[in-house]
């Protein structure tokens, strides 16, 4: 799911898979999911913060 996530985050803003931006998003993606966000949906507005 995290994956699918960030893939959709990326396309919507024009980045690059496998570039530092993307993974600075990944990661804060896995942070999200940690702490308890599982929805997908509030996990793609959360990482569009992050752009």
């Amino acid at each position: 799911m995290l994956s699918q996530v960030l893939n959709r985050v990326c396309d919507d803003s024009g980045i690059a898979p496998r570039t530092p931006e993307a993974d600075r998003i990944g990661a804060a993606l896995i942070q999200l999911y940690r702490q308890g966000v599982k929805d997908s949906g509030k996990l793609t507005i959360l990482a569009k913060t992050y752009l």
